[in-house]
Order: C-alpha cells, then sequence, then structure tokens
C-alpha cells in the first residue's frame, strides 16, 4: 500500500503542478478557513494587491498552528524592487518577513515550480 500524495493547497494560483492534488479556493480568508479544517502539506499563493493582500493570509497562517507549520511558497507576477530611497522593501523581502518559506516570480517554467514545491515538500524551507 502506498502513502497518498501530498496536498498543496492553492489560493488564487494560476500555474500547479499535474502531479500533486491541489485544493483551491476564490479567497484568502476561504483558504485560511479550509486550511484550518484540513491542514494541507503547502500553501501555494500568489501576491494579491486587493481586498484581502496575500501578505495578510500568509502571515494568518503562520499564526495558526498546526496550519503555520507548513511551507508556503509564494507565486507572483507582481515582482516588485525594493526601493531604499522611500525605505521600501521588494516584494520578495516582504513576503519572506511576513512567514513565506520561498518565493518566485513569474514567468517561470513548470519545471522550475515543481522542483520547489518537493523541495519545500521535502522540509527544506
Amino acid at each position: 500500500m502506498t502513502a497518498p500524495a501530498p496536498r498543496a493547497f492553492a489560493s488564487r494560483a494560476r500555474i500547479t503542478p499535474r502531479s500533486i492534488p491541489v485544493v483551491t479556493s476564490e479567497s484568502p480568508s476561504q483558504a485560511l478557513e479550509r486550511m484550518r479544517q484540513a491542514p494541507p502539506a503547502l500553501l501555494l499563493t500568489g501576491l494579491t494587491r486587493a481586498k484581502e493582500p496575500g501578505l495578510e493570509l500568509i502571515r494568518q497562517v503562520r499564526l495558526c498552528l498546526p496550519v503555520g507549520l507548513i511551507p508556503i511558497l509564494v507565486v507572483t507576477s507582481h515582482a516588485m524592487a525594493a526601493n531604499p530611497a522611500r525605505g521600501t522593501l521588494s516584494d520578495k523581502e516582504l513576503c519572506l518577513a511576513a512567514g513565506a518559506s520561498s518565493y518566485l516570480s513569474k514567468p517561470l517554467s513548470l519545471k522550475r515550480l515543481i522542483e520547489e514545491v518537493r523541495r519545500l515538500l521535502n522540509g527544506h524551507n
């Protein structure tokens, strides 16, 4: 008997590895509620700038146990650079400071995404 594949939880993700079962949500608040009910092996999320930003989801996940123990991978096309003159951090720095385990910016290959998902699922975060 083989172990079931780890579940990943994707919130507003447009790219997902085909070899890993994925549960999706329509909003960060729905994602958090679903993760509280059934903690996933990984959270794959984007960095949104709408009513419920991705940064807040990351922070909220990190506050919830056991959900707070899962790796969080941010995949975004919003890759904003730091602006030292204004004292602002890059999106990558903001995500990692909020508690993300890893950050990838688009465009990226499916191969690179799957490699990063596997790395995080193997405990290398």
